[in-house]
């Protein structure tokens, strides 16, 4: 990787540095950032916005850092590793947060000092994957395994390649995806990999349409995943992009996922950012930034899954402070009540602070599957759906003779599908939905039921 050292007297106001630094030809540092800066931020388009929801101020974490790997247990934000300096210097200290009590913890020390890594909760136990140590110009292959129970680190089966700025996700604790990154030539990545917990081995799932590097990924829902921006086509570029994939994992088998281009972001081109849950169907995504600089973003974005399309995305209240390379996690605290958690990260100057700043929104549960006590089905059936005609409300059944990946959408007369209704395991039994289709136009509309190699369609009309 290309090297050069840096002498810094000042960053701004608090930052006060004097480090050698050893850099990716993509800064992943604050001193890297300032003498390579190209611009400031933008806004790029504003929408209504959502008036319940709000933004308020939670503890400062107990010093500032950023590109720590941070992810949720229960209550809890864990935040492991981290730049502490703004000059590439990483700590080994793991912070919790809980979002309940509003107070910080620790738990033992990683095994070294990590910055850029990416992290997960899997079954009883954390798991950190890659980054760079102290010292250590390239990406390293270690996977560290953390048990709750004994509340000790240990070293777990390598990844297969040392890689940084990639994202993990974990499947229903049955596996875990690493998507994207980069490796120690700079070479941005396309791999995803499938660490499967039965056994714990790695494989080869199906890579994304392009190579990406510190976008923004989430699961949808436990068969769809999202990943949005990133840096692309390569570091050397500086170039950041909107694209967004949808990657529809095949119910029988974790390494098959169909990856489909969405509609692109409309916040506009954006890295160095994150997606978290955000009720059934939806993430949200904040901050980030649009250059290999760090000028830092504060508006939030969710992205409504069951229509597909950007006008379904809303532009939220903007965090009060703009921000980047940030640790967060997304919390849901009562059925309808969630919280987002942004903490730390680089906001405007760029400067590193410690600021938490917290997001909550009340997010109505989507409308349950109705199941029928009448026996097990011997048939997949799709029934028509009554009343037909209809306004504003119908009732659609099913029938599944075994426990199947079921999912049940609805399309207009053009084809293009206006929700996903089911899209989830459900056990062999006969199955009933209420769809209200309150804020659509009046017309033909079609149902479709896909469920373990079975298909079906049928006509519904919604009279106005």
């Amino acid at each position: 990787m290309k090297r050069f050292t840096l002498f810094f007297s000042s960053l701004f106001l608090f930052l006060t540095l004097f480090i050698n630094s050893i850099a990716q030809t993509i800064p992943s540092t604050t001193i890297e950032a300032f003498w390579n800066s190209d611009g400031t931020a933008e806004n790029y388009k504003n929408v209504d916005r959502i008036g319940a929801a709000k933004w308020g101020n939670g503890q400062p974490l107990p010093f500032a850092s950023y590109y720590s790997t941070a992810f949720t247990d229960n209550n809890q934000l864990i935040i492991g590793g981290g730049d502490i300096t703004g000059g590439g210097f990483a700590t080994n200290i793991v912070t919790t947060y809980n979002v309940e009590s509003n107070t910080y913890g620790n738990i033992a020390n990683l095994p070294q000092p990590l910055r850029l890594s990416a992290g997960i909760k899997f079954g009883n136990s954390y798991r950190v994957f890659g980054g760079f140590t102290n010292g250590n110009n390239d990406p390293l292959d270690v996977h560290y395994k953390y048990d709750i129970g004994t509340s000790s680190w240990s070293t777990s089966v390598a990844i297969p390649l040392g890689t940084f700025y990639t994202r993990a996700l974990n499947k229903n604790d049955e596996g875990i995806y690493l998507i994207a990154g980069s490796d120690a030539s700079n070479n941005l990545l396309a791999n995803v990999r499938f660490f499967r917990g039965s056994d714990e081995t790695w494989h080869n799932a199906t890579d994304l349409p392009s190579p990406s590097a510190d976008g923004a990924a989430e699961f949808l829902n436990e068969r769809t995943l999202i990943y949005i921006g990133g840096f692309r086509p390569g570091f050397e570029s500086a170039l950041q992009v909107d694209t967004v994939f949808i990657g529809e994992i095949d119910p029988n088998d974790p390494l098959v996922i169909n990856w489909t281009i969405g509609l692109n972001f409309p916040g506009g081109p954006r890295a160095r950012f994150h997606a978290y849950r955000w009720g059934y169907n939806q993430v949200i995504v904040v901050g980030g930034s649009n250059s290999g600089a760090f000028p830092s973003f504060s508006d939030a974005w969710v992205y409504n899954h069951d229509t597909e399309t950007w006008t379904s995305w809303t532009q939220q209240e903007d965090k009060p402070t703009p921000i980047t390379a940030y640790q967060g996690g997304s919390f849901q605290l009562a059925d309808d009540v969630w919280k987002l958690v942004i903490a730390g990260g680089i906001t405007t100057g760029p400067a590193l602070t410690a600021v938490n700043e917290i997001f909550t929104d009340t997010i109505p549960a989507p409308a349950n599957v109705q199941t029928f006590d009448d026996g097990i089905p011997t048939e997949y059936v799709l029934f028509q759906n009554y009343p037909n005609p209809f306004n504003p409300s119908t009732t659609i059944q099913f029938s599944i003779p075994e426990e199947s990946f079921v999912k049940l959408e609805v399309f207009n007369a053009l084809g293009e599908k206006v929700s996903t209704l089911v899209s989830e395991t459900l056990s062999g039994g006969r199955y009933e939905y209420e769809w209200s289709a309150a804020n659509l136009p009046g017309g033909i509309y079609y149902y479709r039921l896909i469920a373990n190699g079975f298909e079906a369609t049928k006509k519904l009309v919604l009279l106005k």
